[in-house]
């Protein structure tokens, strides 16, 4: 995946966020991934645009199963199992499929806005998590989203969100359903992603050799190799 993370795209040439269409893109493509796990029992557990990589020719892929669970006999509708690698999208009132979609709702935030919302929380500290729930009212997604720097994104979008980040897990609606959303109806494919956001973007080899330019001056140059 030659492009490596999104989170690696937007930090390097996207800061303000990406347009509203290569969202669309990658957010399909990441539903798709959601669709099938769980169409197999399985949650994720740890979705974020760190977690989401595009290769060269616009494809993207979701990746990251270290904390990926397969829960049986469980009551997966309302997420009453808990699994979430970062504090700041642990799921109210439990986890399951459900906290997969309130964590596909952040990203689809940090995608339009360039960073998250509660990024600035410090990781795996119970008494932050505790915050986040107390904090964030995810019911509201007109709370949340009222501080974008970027005001340019159209109703589809927002309607599709909104619900992903409600606080009751029974509300969010499954991956599967929100593929059905007209938000994606108009969407474009890998080709459209290619030629508009990677034209702007750097490849991990690019930006590695960049990182690793003029290494060489401070080695030994009698020091073989």
């Amino acid at each position: 995946m030659a492009f490596g993370s999104l989170q690696s795209i937007i930090s390097s040439a996207f800061p303000q966020g990406l347009p509203e269409p290569c969202i669309a893109v990658v957010l399909k493509e990441t539903l798709n991934a959601m669709s099938y796990l769980h169409g197999q029992g399985h949650v994720h557990g740890d979705i974020k645009p760190e977690n989401i990589l595009v290769d060269s020719d616009g494809s993207v892929k979701l990746a990251d199963f270290g904390v990926s669970a397969s829960f049986y006999g469980a009551d997966h509708s309302t997420g009453t199992n808990y699994t979430s690698a970062t504090a700041y999208r642990v799921a109210p009132n439990g986890g399951g499929f459900k906290a997969d979609i309130l964590a596909f709702g952040m990203t689809a935030l940090e995608l339009a806005d360039g960073g998250s919302p509660m990024s600035g929380l410090s990781l795996f500290l119970e008494s932050e998590i505790l915050k986040v729930k107390k904090r964030y009212q995810f019911s509201d997604c007109e709370n949340i989203i009222k501080d974008f720097k970027n005001k340019k994104y159209s109703v589809a979008f927002l309607d599709m969100m909104g619900p992903c980040l409600d606080q009751d897990p029974a509300k969010r609606p499954a991956a599967e359903t929100l593929l059905k959303h007209s938000f994606f109806h108009n969407c474009r494919g890998k080709d459209f992603l290619a030629e508009t956001m990677l034209r702007h973007s750097e490849s991990v080899e690019e930006r590695l050799k960049k990182r690793n330019w003029g290494l060489g001056d401070l080695l030994d140059p009698n020091e073989s190799d």
